[in-house]
C-alpha cells in the first residue's frame, strides 16, 4: 500500500516516531491539524483513544522486528508498528484502525503469526498483540492457541487458490 491508499499510514508512522524520539503526545494532535479535512475527525478520535490507552503506563521504545512468513505461494509481511516496554514488559503491537470488528479467529491467527515469526528473537516474556484502536482493546497472545498454525496454513492455501481463480 502507498500513503495515497493507506488511510492510516501517517498516523501509524507518527505514533511510532513519537515513541522512538520520546516526544510528547501533543505531536499526534499536531498531525491531526495537518491532515486533510476529510480525515480530521477520524484521526482525532483515534488519537484520543490512543492517549487513553497510554494513560498511566510507563513506556520505553524498542525497535520492533520485521519478518515475512511464507507458505506456498503466499508471503505475508509481519511488521508490528510498535515495540514498547509497558510497565516493564516488552510488547510488540500491531495497530488496527478499521471499524470492522476483529473476530477471535482473526486475532488468534494474526497474533500467532507474530509469535511464530518473531518470537525466537524476543525475550520470553514478550507480549504479541493487536491494539484495536476503535474499541480501545489490547488483544494479546492470551487470545491465541498454540495449535492454530495448521488452520493459518489452511487459510493461506485457500486464499491463494481463490486469488488465482479470480
Amino acid at each position: 500500500m502507498t500513503p495515497r491508499t493507506d488511510y492510516w499510514k501517517p498516523l501509524r508512522d507518527r505514533m511510532a516516531r513519537m515513541h522512538r524520539r520520546d516526544e510528547p503526545m501533543t505531536v499526534l494532535d499536531d498531525l491531526c491539524a495537518d491532515v486533510p479535512e476529510r480525515k480530521k475527525q477520524r484521526y482525532r478520535t483515534a488519537v484520543a483513544v490512543y492517549k487513553r490507552f497510554l494513560r498511566n503506563k510507563t513506556l520505553h521504545w524498542f525497535a520492533p522486528p520485521k519478518s515475512t512468513w511464507r507458505h506456498g505461494d503466499l508471503a505475508v509481511r509481519i511488521n508490528p508498528e510498535l515495540g514498547l516496554i509497558i510497565n516493564g514488559t516488552p510488547h510488540l503491537i500491531k495497530l488496527y484502525f478499521r471499524e470492522e470488528r476483529l473476530t477471535k479467529d482473526k486475532v488468534a491467527g494474526l497474533v500467532q503469526l507474530m509469535a511464530t515469526e518473531l518470537g525466537a528473537s524476543q525475550p520470553a516474556n514478550t507480549v504479541f498483540s493487536i491494539l484495536d484502536v476503535p474499541n480501545n482493546k489490547l488483544l494479546t497472545n492470551q487470545h491465541y492457541k498454540p495449535d492454530l498454525m495448521p488452520l493459518v496454513r489452511g487459510w493461506a492455501l485457500a486464499f491463494v487458490q481463490i486469488y488465482n481463480e479470480l
